[in-house]
């Protein structure tokens, strides 16, 4: 696996590095190995701490609210009136001369 496929996993649609979902995958992975040593030193498999769920489900919805908002933006406005005029940044079109 690419390393850079990794890092595209943990940026946003406008590319930018996520912390929560670095958090998120940090301690998924953590609990994840935790389990599994736990599970092989009892030699069954033994339950996850409601605790440990507890934060992993608010990690999962803290991203998704945040995703959520993300989407909720608006355009500036001057883009909004930038893109309402033809895209020319909002000034009133010039009247063409007559010769």
């Amino acid at each position: 696996m690419k390393i850079s496929r990794i890092f595209e996993f943990l940026q946003d649609e406008k590319g930018i590095f996520s912390s929560t979902r670095l958090v998120f995958i940090i301690w998924s992975i953590g609990m994840l190995v935790c389990w599994i040593i736990m599970s092989i030193e009892a030699k069954q498999f033994v339950p996850i701490p409601s605790e440990a769920m507890w934060i992993l489900l608010s990690l999962m919805t803290g991203k998704a609210i945040q995703k959520f908002g993300e989407c909720g933006e608006k355009p500036k406005s001057s883009d909004s009136a930038a893109a309402a005029s033809g895209g020319d940044g909002g000034k009133p079109p010039e009247k063409a001369k007559i010769a």
